[in-house]
């Protein structure tokens, strides 16, 4: 079994911080969340069907979410192309602590989201 602090100790030492408080943040949205940590480079968040995953590549992190129309002033965010056959439609790179913060609204907005409440099949 894969645990968070192997998905860390896979991450490079400039990441790991960032990692850590990522998931800090994410796990305070609220009770009804879940982490499910699937690999050492995959983690995914759910209520009744997963609302965010976290790619953690060497020295970035990916953090994918529902589009749920929140506009990006800093033009950070990308479109998953729908060929791609994933839930997710945005993907937000990041790589420092303040990334973190600018996240985190797009993070909670997929939490709250209908779409995070629809149980999985």
């Amino acid at each position: 079994m894969v645990t968070f602090a192997d998905v860390v100790d896979h991450a490079n030492p400039s990441i790991q911080p960032v990692l850590r408080r990522l998931r800090g943040r994410i796990r305070g949205l609220g009770p009804r969340m879940r982490e499910k940590v699937t690999s050492k480079t995959r983690i995914s968040y759910e209520v009744e069907r997963d609302f965010c995953e976290v790619r953690v590549q060497r020295e970035r992190i990916l953090v994918r979410v529902f589009n749920t129309g929140m506009r990006d002033p800093k033009g950070v965010i990308t479109d998953i192309p729908k060929s791609h056959g994933w839930q997710f439609e945005k993907e937000i790179p990041i790589d420092s602590e303040q990334l973190v913060d600018y996240a985190i609204p797009f993070v909670e907005a997929s939490y709250r989201s209908s779409r995070a409440n629809i149980p999985r099949r």
